[in-house]
């Protein structure tokens, strides 16, 4: 599905499909993993971006996190070798021997000697041969032998033989009276020990050998006892802590059918939650004791999506998947029973990235609505000016704290990790300059934005959707309709509240340094609204021709005006695609939160009011309640104006001329308001900006509730207010790019900047094809 192969990897094949039968640590793998290779990255600069970002994932990241249970080929030595580890006796190392065959506990002579140990009479006298090539040996002295390994201390009575196969032998009579359980696969012994759990685990045989060829007081001196575990006795293997989360991602993986089919397939039984089936099957291999491996010498071909359209929708996909993660019972099961290092490697490799990102950007709005909150309240100049006369260095650095985070620079950080794994870090210097040339930072800004969406959305409301992105190779330019369509809730409603927050907060709020402050406080806030604004015109082929933007402007007005229907599809019809938009509202929790969303739009309102110089200093509820008489009055208004002829075809002329009657009052109006009163030109855009913010959240409002609006035959006024919105974003965004279209070179440097030689070849052939085209047709 999506993948290519080679001749070279197929003859690789059979190796990878024997993996199935090695031993990969505890259990026999189930799900073998493999590299990426995308082969789409030259197309564009977007694919390249893309080709980068999956490989930082898909390869590197998914490498490290199946690696110590790949690295269990090395402790294939448990299968040959006996159990052997140190203990300390009497301040001495010693070589012991855990063995069930031996049926007494064994103590060397020599080291009996060596000790000091005194010894007793054995009250059982025997002969025994097995350990010695000798003749049978008698065995007619024991003794009480001191031992410390770890935190495991006691004294066991041991045969004194004469011995050199090791230090201390403990056989079957130390096995029974500490209960003791062998794991022959881990080849580790467990026991209790003063109601502690302890487990022994062996040194593997280089340690042992090491210690053989020394003498046993050299030994002594010079090594430290290597012991090893409290509950665990062995060296700590950290990253066996942190990782051994891979999962699943994506269609190279190679599944072990019969693991699979036997413990309830692979794709989940819901429609909803079975867009991200890939990475469900891993939770369902990791719950059920799977074993998720890693292969780095095979790997399989990969187109991926090379427009950004496509790219979005992908996005979009992945984030509600990993939004239905998180309401799943899969992840809470495996957030229960993983210890607290592989859960947190879990989370930050699966649903914590959405969540970081979504926290990224509720951090911007958090600090913009919390400056635009001391600049209503006229905290921040006070504070500011009492923390200067106090001397508060501290306070004042924290009230002008610069937000720089370039969070699409940091988007970028896991991919320059990998080109200088990959690379060196001469090229990854190199080609990270590339990409930040090709505005890479412009594109993970708004993917950014797309996973924070649709992330978001199914948190509230679920219902995940699948996105047929369609995987081909786009030369095409892309229709300002289509792009409008596409990213209007999810990019250019938040962009353009951010843009109002900024212009607030400069026109109200107050900062130490002046305009330089200004700018170093919301630059990255602006960087962030223009990248959400433009970056599907930035990166859309031949997004800046004036005759492609001709065309998409009579396309965009025809689909605007055009009336929906029974059947209309939302690409064909403005309003078809409004109620399309407003399908994930449907239970009351949802509605509930979307309220309290909503709310956020009339900060602006309240805010503003107190701050015109009509009102002055009186900061009265008065003051309040009359804006909301002049906002009943602009909607009264525009209802005369936007009121239908076609139901009054009789009263077209009386319809006209109170029209133009309203008209004329409402500029005889505001000329005398503005010339009798203190209400001024900057007074009146301060006004619109805040009615603008409390019309859309009264818009919200009408959505989230659109049964009681629709009962009280209110529900055509909001359609149309809807579409007044919708109208004045739209001619917003289209205006740059209009500008920018009168412009050829514009067009030019976009095509070189952005794509790489063939396909700027591709759209100029493209383009001559479709002139000759047109000619054919005339």
């Amino acid at each position: 599905m999506s993948l290519d192969n080679y001749l070279e990897e197929a003859m690789k094949m059979r190796n990878l499909l024997e993996e199935f039968r090695g031993n990969h640590g505890l259990r026999r793998p189930t799900i073998l993993g493999v590299r990426e290779h995308v082969f789409t990255g030259s197309v564009s600069s977007l694919a390249w971006f893309m080709s980068n970002q999956e490989t930082s994932f898909v390869t590197l990241g998914q490498r490290v996190l199946a690696n110590p249970l790949k690295e269990g080929d090395k402790e294939t030595w448990k299968r040959h070798s006996i159990f052997r580890t140190r203990c300390i006796s009497k301040g001495k190392l010693c070589i012991v021997v855990i063995d069930g065959g031996s049926t007494d506990n064994l103590v060397s002579q020599e080291i009996v000697d060596k000790l000091g140990l005194q010894t007793t009479k054995h009250p059982k006298p025997f002969s025994i041969q097995w350990f010695k090539k000798e003749d049978p040996v008698v065995v007619n002295h024991q003794c009480l032998v001191p031992l410390t390994i770890g935190p495991y201390e006691d004294t066991v009575m041991c045969t004194v033989v004469p011995m050199d196969i090791c230090h201390l032998l403990l056989g079957r009579l130390w096995q029974f009276d500490h209960r003791s359980i062998h794991d022959g696969a881990k080849n580790t012994h467990s026991f209790l020990h003063n109601d502690r759990k302890l487990i022994l685990e062996p040194l593997k045989p280089p340690d042992i050998e090491t210690t053989m060829c020394t003498t046993f007081l050299a030994e002594a001196r010079e090594s430290e006892p290597k012991l090893l575990k409290t509950e665990k006795m062995a060296g700590l293997d950290l990253f066996g802590l942190v990782f051994r989360v891979r999962m699943h991602y994506g269609h190279p993986d190679v599944f072990d059918r019969i693991f699979h089919i036997t413990r309830g397939g692979i794709s989940k039984a819901s429609r909803v939650i079975n867009i991200s089936e890939d990475i469900y099957a891993g939770f369902n291999s990791t719950l059920r004791q799977g074993n998720i491996t890693h292969h780095e010498y095979i790997q399989v071909g990969k187109g991926r999506d090379v427009g950004l359209n496509q790219i979005a929708l992908f996005e979009g996909k992945v984030a509600g998947g990993n939004g239905e993660q998180v309401l799943s019972r899969d992840v809470y099961r495996l957030g229960q029973l993983f210890d607290f290092f592989r859960m947190l490697s879990f989370f930050f490799t699966t649903v914590g990235y959405y969540v970081c990102t979504m926290m990224t950007v509720l951090t911007v709005y958090i600090f913009l609505y919390g400056r635009i909150y001391l600049a209503f309240s006229g905290l921040d100049r006070g504070i500011s000016r009492q923390a200067k006369i106090l001397g508060n260095s501290a306070l004042n650095a924290a009230l002008n704290a610069q937000f720089l985070v370039q969070i699409g620079v940091f988007t970028a950080v896991p991919m320059i990790m990998g080109f200088i794994l990959e690379l060196g870090l001469l090229k990854a210097v190199f080609s990270f300059i590339t990409m930040q040339l090709q505005l890479c930072s412009v594109f993970f800004t708004f993917s950014l934005g797309t996973r924070t969406h649709y992330f978001g959305r199914t948190i509230l409301h679920g219902g995940a959707k699948y996105k047929a992105t369609g995987r081909g190779f786009v030369v095409r330019h892309i229709r300002f309709a289509e792009n409008y369509r596409l990213y209007s809730r999810s990019h250019f409603v938040k962009a353009l509240e951010v843009a109002l927050l900024l212009i607030v907060y400069i026109a109200y709020g107050y900062t130490e340094g002046g305009a330089t402050s200004f700018i170093l406080l919301t630059i990255s806030s602006w960087f962030l609204v223009i990248s959400w604004l433009f970056a599907p015109y930035i990166f859309n082929p031949s997004g800046f021709e004036w005759q492609k933007t001709v065309e998409d402007f009579d396309n965009w007005t025809s689909w605007l005006l055009y009336k929906g229907g029974v059947g209309v599809k939302g690409e064909h019809s403005w309003e078809s695609w409004w109620d399309e938009e407003q399908m994930h509202i449907q239970t009351l929790r949802g509605r509930v939160l979307e309220t309290l969303l909503s709310i956020r739009f009339f900060i602006f309102q309240y805010g503003i009011v107190y701050k015109l110089h009509l009102t002055g200093k009186d900061t009265s509820l008065a003051i309040y309640g009359f804006s909301w008489v002049a906002l009943v009055a602009i909607v009264m208004i525009f209802k005369i104006f936007t009121f239908s002829p076609k139901k009054s075809t009789n009263f077209q002329l009386v319809l006209r001329f109170i029209q133009g009657v309203t008209s004329l009052g409402l500029l005889a109006a505001l000329c005398l308001l503005v010339y009798f009163t203190k209400l001024s030109i900057p007074d009146l855009f301060a006004s619109f900006l805040a009615f603008i913010a409390t019309g859309w959240g009264i818009l919200c409002l009408a959505i989230t509730w659109k049964r009681v609006v629709r009962s009280l035959g209110l529900w055509d006024s909001v359609r149309e207010f809807a579409r007044l919105y919708d109208a004045g974003m739209g001619m917003l965004i289209f205006a740059p790019v209009a500008v920018l279209s009168w412009f050829p070179f514009v067009s030019t440097f976009q095509s070189r900047l952005l794509f790489n030689q063939a396909f700027s070849r591709g759209l100029e052939i493209s383009l001559i094809l479709a002139g000759n085209k047109a000619n054919i047709q005339d």
